[in-house]
């Protein structure tokens, strides 16, 4: 925090508030333990819970409480510190997750937790950090952490800060948990949808090579169908110069969107730029990612990324909109067939799985009469409307608590009950 203080305000080491706490445990190698885990998202991330087991070691494995206040070396960068609710009481986590006990005689918990959540903070962290790859594999010492200084308000205006704080978070878990929940309908929609058809609309049913489908569909090979065409090969000489363009990468091809948040740019000559650009409705599926289960996952391209290019590890296919529309096309390689497809045929010798173009080519896949695809999309896109809508919700919300931490968090607002003025 830089200038001033406000009155009232003292600035503490993190050592004089936090104590650091192991419980180690003794692992049961046939056992499966609830374990601390991390999810990121945008530019930030939060502890979660997950599974693991057998491949913990008993050195590695500790006991987490309730009220206490943890965060991951590996990820601390990107925001994971947490403060342990009921949720999490009685998980366990690797030595990669310090653990420390809060002196409550002198900090609100939730204070801390919301301090944590700055992004200046994590940048802070991020040039304290020390790693010897790129920066994800950065990590901050618990050392370094307890040597951190912070600003603390008097205790009732923590207490009130975060309760400020804590409202606002509850509407945004409130609406990811409904995102959350309308992607598993759409989910298991679009399932129902692409196997059995409109509801009602069929009674007569055949086998084929993808499973059970209305008599009335046809199955055929997505190179019937569509012209899929390999990304430009990256290297040295495509580093942006004279004639710099944007191009899509893996990072920017999510399971049914294109996340354009960072978009970077290549150097390509006129004819690539005219020739190899992507276009309004062509689908980008990914042709090479480090974990399987994320290869061949496909998005729709929106006006907005209209004439980027892509690179070789994300193929774009171009379909004959008189057979098929691209949204199914997306659908059925994000489903549990399309996953299924790409587990099969995608392969890694050097680390980096990948499927060919003839394979993705070859992928078979139900094919409904045309205006059955419109009525379809027009039931998926009600779902997406309303998951639209509400990430619109969660962005307001998000934005109103950034502007809630910058004023609380610095003093620059003060609650009114401490003695001075609201602004």
């Amino acid at each position: 925090m830089r200038g001033s203080l406000p009155s009232g305000w003292v600035v503490r080491k993190l050592g004089e508030v936090l104590s650091q706490v192991e419980r180690p445990v003794r692992v049961d190698q046939n056992a499966t333990y609830r374990m601390l885990g991390v999810r990121l998202y945008g530019n930030g991330g939060y502890v979660r819970e997950t599974l693991a087991g057998r491949q913990m070691k008993a050195s590695q494995l500790f006991r987490i409480e309730q009220g206490d206040f943890v965060y991951t070396r590996l990820f601390a960068s990107k925001g994971t510190f947490a403060l342990i609710g009921e949720a999490l009481d009685g998980c366990h986590a690797s030595s990669e997750f310090p653990c420390f006990q809060i002196n409550v005689a002198l900090v609100e918990p939730q204070y801390l937790r919301c301090y944590f959540m700055q992004p200046w903070v994590w940048r802070a962290i991020e040039g304290q950090s020390s790693g010897t790859t790129s920066g994800s594999r950065l990590r901050f010492n618990e050392k370094d952490l307890l040597r951190m200084r912070v600003p603390f308000p008097p205790l009732p205006e923590q207490r009130a800060i975060a309760e400020a704080l804590q409202s606002v978070d509850e509407v945004i878990d409130r609406s990811r948990a409904v995102i959350e929940q309308l992607g598993q309908v759409k989910k298991a929609l679009v399932q129902e949808l692409l196997t059995r058809g409109l509801p009602g609309r069929h009674t007569r049913f055949k086998p084929t090579p993808v499973g059970e489908i209305p008599a009335e569909w046809e199955v055929r090979s997505l190179g019937d169908v569509a012209d899929v065409r390999p990304g430009i090969a990256m290297g040295p000489d495509r580093a942006p110069l004279a004639h710099s363009h944007p191009y899509l990468r893996v990072a920017n091809v999510q399971a049914g969107n294109l996340d354009l948040s960072e978009v970077k740019t290549m150097e390509a000559t006129a004819e690539e730029a005219r020739s190899r650009c992507v276009a309004v409705g062509d689908v980008l599926l990914v042709e090479g990612h480090a974990h399987i289960e994320q290869l061949g996952r496909a998005a729709v391209v929106p006006p907005e990324a209209a004439g980027m290019l892509h690179q070789n590890h994300v193929f774009c296919v171009r379909v004959d909109l008189s057979h098929c529309l691209p949204d199914l096309v997306a659908h059925f390689a994000n489903g549990p067939r399309g996953r299924a497809y790409f587990r099969f045929f995608g392969g890694t010798t050097s680390g980096l799985n990948t499927v060919s173009g003839q394979n993705v080519k070859g992928m078979q896949r139900p094919i409904p009469p045309l205006a059955e695809q419109e009525a379809i999309g027009r039931l998926v896109s009600s779902v997406d409307a309303q998951a639209g809508a509400e990430r619109m919700a969660l962005d307001a919300a998000q934005a109103l608590k950034t502007g809630l931490m910058q004023d609380l968090l610095t003093g620059r607002r003060r609650w009114k009950g401490s003695g001075r003025d609201d602004n």
